[in-house]
């Protein structure tokens, strides 16, 4: 059986501070969220549950989660891929959230078509992410994690739920944050999404134990 594991990375220093990071900021990772990322890493290891590979955004905060990660995981087993990377929010990064969302409801536009100048929306960021599950649909891996953003994730998920942009702020992890998709019968489905990191052990015992 195939599975995917999608983990958001740590809290940054930047979400804390309510400031829209986009591409352009790599993210500080906080105390809680290195923290947050501890505890996944000891989940895993003491689950002793297997991944066959990783595929991490550029970013630094994605970078800097995974090093936060090993061990258990390793360096051999994972690859930066470029098309993870967080939105391109062109003039918006740097912002406060709050400055951002009124441009959002200036702009006349669904939240999913926006797009700063210079930037992209968040449907160009969705089609990106699902062109790179696509390339981790056809890998010989049996279980891959992808370390990457909330964003990102999220339009991934609404994607395999059917669900539309009116669902958005459901769909987005919490900081170090989890989503399980497993393919059955050439479909791949969302089991699990948004598992905080004080339940990851639990979910990595009960996949095992699926194996």
């Amino acid at each position: 059986m195939k599975r995917i594991i999608f983990v958001r990375h740590g809290e940054t220093e930047q979400n804390r501070a309510s400031v829209h990071q986009g591409a352009a900021i790599g993210g500080d990772l906080s105390v809680g969220g290195a923290r947050d990322l501890r505890t996944l890493a000891e989940a895993i290891r003491v689950s002793d549950f297997r991944i066959d590979e990783v595929l991490v955004s550029p970013m630094k905060r994605c970078q800097n989660s995974f090093y936060a990660l090993t061990p258990p995981l390793t360096a051999s087993r994972a690859r930066t891929v470029p098309s993870l990377s967080a939105k391109n929010s062109g003039s918006d990064s740097g912002l406060d959230r709050s400055t951002m969302q009124t441009r959002i409801r200036n702009s006349g536009l669904a939240i999913e078509d926006y797009k700063a100048p210079n930037g992209e929306s968040t449907r160009d960021v969705q089609k990106r992410y699902l062109d790179a599950l696509r390339g981790v649909q056809r890998s010989p891996a049996t279980t891959s994690l992808v370390l990457a953003h909330g964003a990102g994730i999220a339009s991934v998920l609404l994607h395999l739920t059917g669900n539309s942009f009116d669902k958005f702020e459901d769909y987005v992890p919490s900081p170090a944050g989890m989503a399980v998709v497993e393919e059955h019968d050439g479909h791949l489905e969302v089991v699990d999404y948004d598992v905080r990191p004080a339940d990851s052990l639990a979910t990595f015992e009960r996949l095992g134990a699926r194996i």
